[in-house]
């Protein structure tokens, strides 16, 4: 979406969650999606300038890593290499803080049953 989309999300005490919700164009939780089956997690690709209908903006892709490889999530760009910059480390740091999430969640974990044929199974 738009700066000027994410300014009234932000800040317009007026939207109804409708409109709010409508101003969304990709929602990703970065902590949750590590519980998912088949996702490993996210990584951010660096930073570059790349040209875009004529104009050079400044760009990094956010990654969700399958078990079959890496899709890309979400694209992020703009003019301004410092906006960029920090979106980008925000991102990274999220990441981190998701990834340790998940690594106490899972040892602190009592075991799990789950069965397989007919035989049962414990996971840790």
């Amino acid at each position: 979406r738009s700066s000027a989309d994410f300014e009234d999300w932000i800040s317009n005490p007026y939207l109804t969650k409708a409109q709010r919700d409508f101003l969304v164009k990709l929602e990703i939780d970065v902590v949750q999606d590590m519980f998912k089956p088949n996702i490993r997690g996210y990584q951010t690709t660096n930073q570059r300038l790349k040209a875009y209908n004529s104009e050079m903006l400044y760009q990094f892709k956010l990654e969700r890593w399958m078990d079959y490889g890496p899709t890309i999530a979400a694209a992020f760009g703009s003019r301004n290499e410092r906006e960029i910059y920090h979106l980008r480390t925000i991102f990274g740091e999220m990441i981190k803080r998701a990834q340790k999430s998940h690594a106490v969640s899972n040892r602190n974990a009592s075991p799990v049953k789950f069965s397989h044929q007919g035989h049962q199974h414990y996971s840790s």
